[in-house]
């Protein structure tokens, strides 16, 4: 019996363009791979060069425009000016470049003078008696705590502040809000205490730290130790 044409030329026409489209494919898959592999090595060989103009063109400009005291504003900037002029100088390898900035990126440091601006909020506050507002100093002393114990970072803080931020056309990108609330400066201090509370903090008031010597040590155990 003769085969029917429909099945002779099935037979001829074979396995098609499959199997070029598959190694098209895998020619593809492993090209990304080997052009994301020599990218994420390049940017890794600039940990240096990517920290200094993080600190220089976004860190440092920052902190002048946040609502920390003058003072420690120079303060800062001046350890973070010579984390700049150490990396510039090849003074700073990669490893403790990025140790340095693992560090920084975790400490709150825009944020802890909105603390202080909430707590001065509180205190001025003629909502709050003033049991409440030495509860509200209590609890934001032990959020600063668990802060300076590394226990709290600049996410758990930000999550503080969320009620009476709001987004702005700064660098920063945010700000404190206007007329705020004693609803929301409550919100606040509540969720300082949830924070704290987390952290295992005494419920107990304690010395203020100071940002400027929470920042000095950051530097200093990124260029020691690397990154945590």
């Amino acid at each position: 019996m003769t085969e029917s044409p429909a099945t002779d030329r099935s037979q001829d026409d074979g396995v098609g363009w499959w199997p070029a489209i598959i190694a098209g494919s895998l020619l593809l898959a492993a090209f990304g791979f080997v052009c994301c592999g020599v990218s994420t090595y390049v940017l890794f060989q600039k940990r240096t060069e990517l920290a200094a103009r993080t600190l220089q063109g976004h860190t440092i400009p920052t902190v002048e425009q946040s609502q920390l005291p003058p003072e420690e504003k120079r303060q800062i900037n001046q350890i973070l000016s010579q984390v700049v002029a150490d990396a510039e100088s090849g003074r700073l390898e990669n490893w403790q470049a990025s140790g340095v900035m693992n560090r920084l990126t975790r400490i709150p440091l825009l944020e802890w003078g909105d603390l202080a601006a909430v707590e001065e909020l509180i205190a001025s506050h003629d909502g709050f008696d003033p049991q409440q507002q030495a509860d509200a100093k209590q609890q934001l002393s032990r959020l600063r705590q668990a802060i300076q114990k590394d226990l709290a970072s600049i996410f758990d803080v930000d999550s503080v502040l969320a009620p009476v931020l709001v987004e702005d056309q700064s660098l920063r990108g945010q700000r404190l809000r206007s007329n705020i609330s004693k609803e929301l400066l409550a919100e606040v201090v509540l969720r300082a205490q949830l924070i704290a509370d987390r952290c295992k903090i005494e419920d107990r008031m304690f010395a203020q730290p100071s940002i400027v010597e929470i920042v000095r040590s950051a530097v200093s155990a990124g260029t020691t130790a690397g990154a945590m």
